[in-house]
């Protein structure tokens, strides 16, 4: 079968070699073109509109922005023919899911939506789980496929939503596994026992899956060698949230993991595996700021489409006093409200909060009242905000 790959990021890099080995014949298209160089075999594309000319496609882009600038920006999918598959393998956006429905069914290109699940080591063996969604007569053409990819396929209807969904449920449970057994060692380790001890005894009994004994290890040696990058996480759990709002639910518990992925990725982390998220929920990188007593800023910025709601008189009059009534007591000092000169990077608005010191920053984002405030911003945005904690160097 001719496949055509674009985006040969770590898990692309790791699928098309087990693709060229089972026969099939594989062009590809990355944006830094380098990283073809040595996967024999493969053949470059130009550019991602033609790989809508071969049999198969499949996309496997970083998030909603990358999905929209290599494909639905260059209208690709228009240069396919009816009969060609599109697998989209990229964990993406509720809402980009609806968009990519429409834009299939102009071009008449059968949509496959099949994130997966495992690191790129387990994709390098052809052992991945692929969560599959869309018309059953396309997912029985690239079956054979999948079954190269992965060691299962679970099959979840025709609505594409489903596989993304579930891949978006997935992955926010995973990071609360990783929060739960980062509290769980700080506690332990208060008392003298310490996190492998403990996580040794918890990951071959009541937890003894293969994710909870990954990340123990993680946490236990105090080592985040990328598997899955921390950047990617804290999009994944920001997807979460968003579609948790687009269906009128309260997540908490989302809420703690992403701000652990908030501080650990503005500690420098991004790169490191989402594990080091464990870092934030331990509180060690507060420990680790020399500058405990100084100033800390948290910068909460909105970033969104050009068609994102925004309602900034709201946001003066009603938000931001709310966030100045609840904080100030805790250590406060100032909440600036910012904008930028034109929306050109799609953020519409940010607004620098300066706590006394890292101790009120911590009471701040652990008041019964922040939960008020979290539940506020649904009323002024559709826009889900990311923190930024900016340390004193």
């Amino acid at each position: 079968m001719k496949i055509a790959f674009v985006g040969l990021g770590n898990m692309g890099r790791a699928i098309v070699p087990q693709l060229l080995a089972a026969g099939h014949e594989v062009f590809a298209w990355n944006r830094t073109a380098a990283a073809l160089d040595d996967i024999e075999g493969v053949k470059p594309l130009r550019e991602p509109r033609d790989a809508f000319a071969h049999d198969v496609v499949i996309s496997m882009l970083a998030d909603d922005r990358a999905v929209r600038d290599a494909l639905i920006s260059i209208d690709a999918m228009s240069q396919g023919r009816a009969g060609r598959i599109h697998i989209v393998m990229s964990t993406i956006s509720l809402a980009m899911v609806d968009e990519l429905k429409a834009l299939h069914a102009q071009s008449g290109v059968a949509y496959i939506a099949a994130p997966v699940f495992g690191v790129p080591a387990v994709a390098a063996t052809g052992g991945l789980n692929i969560l599959a969604a869309g018309p059953v007569a396309a997912i029985d053409r690239v079956q054979p496929l999948f079954d190269v990819m992965g060691k299962k396929t679970w099959r979840l209807g025709d609505d594409q939503a489903s596989a993304n969904v579930a891949k978006i449920a997935g992955n926010l449970m995973i990071t609360q596994a990783i929060e739960s057994m980062a509290e769980a060692t700080a506690l332990t380790e208060a008392y003298g026992l310490s996190a492998k001890a403990f996580l040794d005894i918890v990951t071959q009994t009541m937890f003894a899956s293969p994710s909870y004994q990954r990340y123990a290890q993680n946490i236990a040696t105090d080592t985040y060698e990328p598997g899955f990058k921390l950047t990617l996480g804290l999009k994944d759990v920001g997807l979460a949230i968003e579609a948790a709002q687009a269906a009128g639910l309260d997540l908490p518990m989302s809420e703690v993991v992403r701000s652990s992925l908030s501080e650990a990725s503005s500690a420098g982390l991004d790169d490191k595996d989402w594990s080091a998220l464990a870092r934030a929920a331990r509180g060690e990188l507060v420990r680790d700021c020399h500058h405990a007593a100084e100033p800390v800023s948290v910068l909460v910025t909105y970033t969104g489409q050009p068609e994102s709601r925004f309602d900034r008189a709201y946001y003066e009059a009603h938000h931001i006093p709310m966030v100045e009534q609840a904080w100030q007591p805790l250590g406060l000092k100032h909440a600036h409200v910012l904008y930028p000169s034109d929306r050109n990077g799609m953020t519409v608005a940010a607004c620098l909060c300066q706590f006394r010191d890292a101790d009120s920053m911590r009471a701040a984002f652990d008041s019964p009242d922040t939960a008020e405030i979290m539940a506020d911003v649904a009323v002024f945005t559709d826009i889900v905000p990311m923190q930024h904690i900016l340390r004193p160097r």
